[in-house]
């Protein structure tokens, strides 16, 4: 019998040999891209997404250029619409109506 088996847990090297089997970008899954709220994009939706989303969800085999161009890309297209939608002094929009009507 192997003194290393999956199954049955044994193993008599180092604790990260699970790590070694899983590749590249380990167990994460594939790409999920994510629209300007940070909400996911489901991966036929290719319409809504950005020419580099597009490249990291289309790429196979998986290439993490083109996934850490596109989570950038993310990123930065999040933070715009949230400075957006934060009005000015970093404060959140006051709910109550206007004075004298509304």
């Amino acid at each position: 019998m192997a003194a290393h088996q999956v199954a049955g847990k044994e193993s008599d090297g180092e604790e990260g040999d699970e790590e070694k089997n899983t590749g590249r970008f380990g167990d994460q899954g594939e790409f999920q891209p994510r629209d300007r709220s940070g909400k996911p994009i489901p991966t036929f939706r290719t319409d809504l997404m950005t020419r580099a989303q597009v490249l990291a969800v289309l790429s196979y085999p998986r290439d993490a250029a083109l996934e850490a161009a596109a989570t950038a890309e993310e990123e930065a297209m999040i933070a715009e619409w949230a400075a957006r939608e934060t009005p000015a002094g970093g404060r959140e929009p006051d709910l109550k109506p206007p004075p004298g009507g509304g």
